[in-house]
């Protein structure tokens, strides 16, 4: 069944730090050291799915290598009844290669293993991966984080300290809704978050025409959904009409503070004042 969403992406910052890196408590001047946040969200319009994806880099030109953030989460106020409501995928295209080891996974200050998981490293269930290629449409992804194995990823996570078998709904997101008992949603599993950080060698390049896709599920044709950047938004007429208003209003208190008009009679010429 054809899915309807609002989808859109926005770039909340990029730039340089030409000034200093902190080390040590010290200011150390290092104009090689890039940093950039892009934030990929999406809500699927009469559904129970949606998620955001906050990647942020941090990249040492000179050295060609970087640390990648990912906080992903599960904005869905919705019941939990399968595994299909469970987020475990999110892809996306990069040029570098992610280290083999290094990587880490956590909870969030604010967020909680659901009541009844145990607690475990989120990462034991996580992989990161790169060279792969999975798709939708007429997007093709050569990157990603996963809870399941899709095919793709696998055997075992590589973000934890005790790497756990990619084969089912444990380790994923669930969002702020009551999970109700059903066989695909296995513990452990996590509320509302989980950031990622995880090491590469190479220039990560954060692009305007940028895409990522989030999935659901533990099967590439379980729910899945495009994040995109939306036009910029227009005025709504309400405010134009409020702008147009405005623009009356102070034409008249200007034209009130002149007081009445007063022409030379037979010449033309200003008004006076």
């Amino acid at each position: 069944m054809k899915m309807l969403c609002r989808q859109w992406r926005r770039i909340l910052m990029t730039g340089v730090l030409g000034c200093c890196v902190a080390v040590g408590g010290e200011g150390v001047s290092s104009a090689a050291i890039t940093t950039a946040t892009i934030t990929f969200d999406f809500e699927e319009i009469g559904g129970t799915h949606a998620a955001t994806a906050v990647l942020t880099k941090v990249e040492d030109s000179q050295l060609g290598m970087g640390t990648l953030t990912i906080e992903l989460t599960n904005n869905s106020i919705a019941a939990v009844n399968s595994g299909t409501d469970v987020l475990l995928g999110m892809f996306f295209n990069s040029g570098v290669t992610f280290l083999p080891s290094g990587g880490s996974a956590v909870v969030p200050a604010g967020e909680t293993t659901i009541p009844g998981s145990p607690l475990v490293d989120p990462g034991n269930g996580w992989q990161i991966k790169s060279g792969i290629s999975i798709s939708k449409g007429t997007k093709t992804y050569n990157s990603g984080i996963a809870g399941a194995g899709y095919g793709v990823f696998g055997p075992d996570g590589n973000l934890g300290t005790n790497p756990v078998k990619l084969d089912g709904s444990d380790y994923g997101i669930v969002g702020s809704g009551t999970v109700n008992a059903n066989p695909s949603v296995k513990n452990p599993i996590f509320s509302n978050r989980l950031e990622f950080t995880i090491p590469y060698s190479g220039s990560f390049e954060m692009r305007a025409t940028d895409t990522v896709l989030f999935q659901y599920g533990t099967d590439l044709k379980e729910p899945s959904f495009i994040g995109i950047d939306p036009p910029a938004h227009s005025p709504e007429p309400t405010t134009i009409l409020l702008v147009a208003i405005g623009a009356g209003g102070l034409a008249l208190q200007r034209t009130l503070r002149r007081g009445p008009v007063t022409k030379l009679s037979g010449v033309a010429g200003p008004e006076a004042e």
